[in-house]
């Protein structure tokens, strides 16, 4: 009986920590969620965007003077709205030590599609700073190039300033109430290439555009991509003319960027290797 006794003496000490722990994790349920398992996961999304961008020297690789070191680590004030809406501040960070504030922007299925950034002053605190980069509605004050047009054929370009991915503006009005923040210590991961082509995915949304769009005598070729490719470059090659167009996702469609078939050598150099080398699809008069 003593033994018994014991035993369940034992079992409700036991008994009594795990009520314990489920009615701490009950009550931490919401902060764990939003301030570990929220910022993972849309650093993740913001990472294949570094990678994309970087991989084919499109703009978005937003770092002070283009420095990006594999491995640095850096304090920031991590910030994120609680609900995922194109043109709100998907993930971000203000990093006094890196001297700029930067946000990202994503539409419901955690597809980054912009960067915007603002510099912050020697004397300005990571808060200091988010709070001006909120009055400004998370928008750039510096001039840059808007993703719905051509990429520059660089990794840093100016954040586009004050249109979303759709080229509405952004109104920033619900930023203040839903905007959450920790500090964090942010490690800049290494970029190679990226998974889409890795995995040699199709984006069946582009390829199924370019299919309907036809082009004639031209041999139109697609590179592997996905779903959460930012942009998808396109090459045309035609009877004395070659060009290359850029697809971009707005809401639930892929449609072709401002800046349709460009020509410039200068582009095509940049993008024709690569597209060849991981062509997904090919278009044949």
């Amino acid at each position: 009986m003593k033994v018994r006794s014991h035993s369940l003496r034992i079992k409700g000490k036991v008994l009594g920590r795990l009520l314990f722990l489920a009615v701490v994790v009950w009550l931490a349920g919401v902060p764990l969620k939003g301030f570990q398992v929220v910022p993972a996961e849309r650093f993740a999304a913001v990472k294949r965007y570094w990678e994309w961008s970087s991989y084919w020297g499109i703009d978005g690789l937003n770092f002070p003077q283009a420095v990006y070191s594999p491995g640095k680590s850096f304090r920031a004030l991590v910030f994120f709205s609680e609900e995922v809406r194109p043109g709100e501040p998907y993930w971000g960070f203000c990093s006094q030590e890196l001297a700029v504030c930067q946000a990202y922007s994503a539409w419901p299925d955690h597809t980054v599609y912009e960067a915007r950034g603002t510099r912050m002053g020697k004397a300005e605190t990571e808060e200091a700073g988010l709070k001006r980069f909120r009055q400004q509605q998370f928008l750039s004050h510096q001039e840059g190039t808007d993703l719905s047009g051509p990429p520059g054929p660089h990794l840093l370009a100016g954040p586009p300033g004050g249109t979303t991915a759709g080229g509405g503006a952004s109104t920033g009005s619900s930023y203040e109430n839903r905007v959450r923040t920790m500090v964090q210590a942010i490690t800049l991961p290494a970029l190679g290439v990226p998974e889409a082509i890795r995995r040699r995915s199709a984006n069946r949304f582009v390829e199924d555009v370019i299919r309907a769009q036809g082009k004639g005598e031209c041999t139109v070729i697609v590179p592997f991509a996905d779903v959460h490719s930012p942009l998808v470059p396109v090459l045309s090659l035609c009877p004395g003319e070659r060009g290359i167009q850029f697809m971009r996702k707005d809401g639930d469609e892929w449609v072709a960027t401002a800046g349709g078939w460009m020509t410039s050598e200068d582009i095509f150099r940049q993008f024709e290797p690569l597209i060849q080398k991981h062509a997904s699809l090919t278009v044949k008069p």
